[in-house]
């Protein structure tokens, strides 16, 4: 055993990296934190639906509140409509905060490889078909889309995505980036649901790997 551990040290030195095994976490995005005079306040974010569903009901009843929370200070409330007359289409809408450059910008020197990211919803448990994806921003223009899971169920929960190409990036040294930012949320309803839709949202944050030379 200690000849293996020594023998995979040694190929990660030829290599040029050595793996640093601590444990990494960043926070995103963390709503308590957002101040409502800042450029990126709760009630500044928007909900956009795609032209197919813009309707009157989908316009003036869908929209982004900041909500008192007695365990978790402030967190973001979030009510989307969609219309009955187009409850057998799939639809996306999307949660846009007011800047298009990406929020909770992490940058490390040598790279950053994800392990996870996670967020922290409440959900009123939604009918099965709903569910909701976030969007990160890599290296500063290219965007990931990472599927978080249903929102059908009640109360607090952690959603959490798992990078499924860890293993492999890890043997190969690869799936760095220079820079990592929060995009958006999307969320799908891939059901015929409709009528109002009503979650909350408290924060995102990831865990990553990083290498020393």
């Amino acid at each position: 055993m200690k000849k293996y551990l020594l023998l995979t040290a040694m190929m990660l030195i030829i290599s040029g990296f050595i793996y640093s095994n601590e444990t990494n976490e960043a926070v995103l995005v963390e709503f308590n934190q957002l101040q409502s005079e800042s450029s990126i306040a709760i009630d500044d974010w928007r909900v956009i639906h795609p032209p197919a569903s813009q309707t009157n009901n989908s316009l003036t009843r869908s929209y982004i509140r900041e909500v008192q929370s007695r365990l978790h200070g402030t967190i973001m409330g979030v009510r989307i409509y969609f219309p009955p007359e187009l409850r057998r289409f799939p639809t996306q809408v999307t949660i846009q905060p007011p800047t298009e450059n990406g929020i909770g910008r992490l940058e490390i020197e040598g790279g950053i490889r994800l392990r996870s990211v996670s967020m922290n919803v409440n959900s009123l448990y939604l009918p099965v078909g709903l569910g909701i994806s976030l969007s990160i921003r890599v290296n500063d223009r290219d965007n990931m889309t990472l599927p978080m899971g249903d929102l059908n169920f009640e109360g607090w929960r952690e959603l959490v995505w798992h990078n499924p190409n860890l293993a492999r990036e890890r043997e190969n040294n690869t799936g760095f980036y220079d820079s990592v930012s929060f995009n958006n949320f999307i969320v799908h309803n891939i059901a015929e649901h409709d009528g109002d839709t009503i979650f909350y949202i408290r924060d995102v944050k990831l865990s990553y790997d990083t290498y020393e030379d």
